[in-house]
Formats: structure tokens, sequence, C-alpha cells
């Protein structure tokens, strides 16, 4: 069964307004009516994406998306560049978030939405910050930040010891 399922997820990473733009649809009564399907991702809001507007281009968000018959059912969040972190000096690019749904879970899905980001990274020259974790992302994904950070050569501070969220 993974295997088939595995086999017809397509992946592929969006900015802010690209997400905006695939979920918005004003020929429906509800334009933002789309985005119920993914606000069952677990810390998606679909007011984060309205900063996609801002003529600064020196910062912006990354979704690295798993889309199973053209519906997002995992998704990182990835912040990149504008301001530092108010805890680290020079650390402008950090993981928001990863979420899949539930019953997609245990299907390899976070290990390769964390290797998109990084070969993104690693092609960007950025280096990474991790968010706090909730309980399930500081059990089943932080070695998989940590480890695949050394296969691609990305500079990662994560410094969680304890669940945050």
């Amino acid at each position: 069964m993974m295997e088939n399922l595995t086999k017809k997820i397509e992946y592929r990473y969006l900015k802010d307004k690209e997400l905006y733009n695939l979920y918005v649809d004003f020929n429906l009564d509800d334009p933002w009516e789309k985005f119920n399907e993914i606000e069952k991702l677990k810390y998606f809001k679909v007011n984060d994406l309205f900063p996609y507007n801002s003529k600064d281009d020196s910062h912006y968000h990354i979704y690295f998306c798993a889309f199973l018959n053209d519906k997002i059912i995992g998704m990182l969040k990835l912040k990149v560049g504008g301001e530092s972190s108010f805890r680290y000096d020079n650390w402008k690019n950090w993981v928001c978030f990863i979420s899949i749904l539930p019953e997609f879970q245990g299907n390899h899905i976070s290990r390769k939405l964390i290797q998109m980001m990084y070969q993104y990274a690693k092609e960007k020259n950025l280096n990474i910050l991790m968010s706090g974790y909730s309980e399930d992302g500081f059990n089943k994904v932080k070695k998989i930040f940590n480890e695949e950070s050394k296969n691609y050569n990305v500079s990662l501070l994560d410094d969680r010891n304890e669940i945050e969220f």
C-alpha cells in the first residue's frame, strides 16, 4: 500500500503568492473555500499568506508541499531572509513548521519534504534555524532534520532539547 501511495505523491515548493494563487478561486461564492482542505494541516494558517504581497523581496516563505490528487497532504514552511532571529544573530532562515495529515503519516513524506528544503537551502546558500518542536516533531522529525543537514552539508542550528508546543 505504501509503495503505491508513495508513487502517487507529487512534491513541489511554492512561495507565498504561488500558494495563495493556487488556492484562491474568485469564481466560488467563498473564494477561500479551497483553503479548508489545507487548514487541516497542523500549524498552517491562511492569514500567514497575506504578507506575500509585500514589496520587500528580502524575505518570503517557501512551502515545500506533498500533493496527492492535487491536494496538499503535507507541508514544511520555511521563512527565508528578513530579520534575524531575536535569539540568534545572523540566523534569518528558519523552519516554521512541518505537518503531515494524520492519515498519511508514516509514509516518509516528512523526510522527502526535509530533503527538498535542504536542497533549496544548499542551492541558495542558506543556513537553517529550527523553531520549537511539538511532541510529535521532537520524537519523529528532529533526528531527520539533523541527519539531512549533514547529508546536504547545510548549517543547522538546532539547540532544542525539549518539547515547546
